[in-house]
């Protein structure tokens, strides 16, 4: 086979891909978004043959002929990356009020483990120190100090003077 019809057959086949895709997509979601990117890709793939592209990665491919392990390592992370990307791009994104509800989960979440840990160093903390203490006893309260120098027994006496503290006329 020459290198013309390998790259019509390229061509067509991803082209076929993309339609495929594109269909399928299209009727689970009526969006123009699917049909957008189909077209997207077979204009790729239209060009790519046209420039000349497709030809060079013949080229290429003819040389992987001699297949070596890091060769055949590098294909296959290649094709897991592009299966990576394709789910990827099917995985539907959160809307803005989803996004929040799922930090505000992620946010109490991150309270509530906080605040386990905290009990549970308090637990530790407590019983690192032993057994609590006993109560003390009641102590008697000491009797009222005497009054100073200068102030008088008198309760009218003490009344004029906590209002002269107090500014109050």
């Amino acid at each position: 086979m020459n290198d013309t019809t390998i790259i019509v057959l390229i061509s067509v086949a991803l082209s076929a891909v993309a339609v495929v895709w594109a269909v399928l997509k299209w009727n689970s979601r009526r969006s123009a978004r699917y049909l957008m990117r189909a077209t997207g890709v077979i204009l790729m793939v239209v060009g790519a043959a046209f420039a000349g592209l497709t030809g060079q990665v013949v080229e290429w491919m003819r040389h992987l002929a001699q297949l070596t392990t890091t060769i055949s390592i590098g294909l296959g992370l290649a094709a897991l990356g592009l299966i990576a990307y394709f789910i990827g791009g099917a995985i539907k994104a959160p809307t803005k009020d989803e996004a929040k509800l799922r930090e505000y989960e992620r946010q109490a979440k991150r309270r509530e483990e906080d605040a386990k840990a905290a009990a549970k160093a308090d637990r530790l903390a407590k019983k690192a120190q032993g057994p609590a203490p006993k109560p003390a006893e009641p102590t008697v309260a000491p009797p009222p100090a005497a009054p100073g120098a200068g102030e008088s027994t008198d309760p009218d006496d003490e009344v004029a003077n906590i209002l002269r503290k107090h500014n109050i006329e």
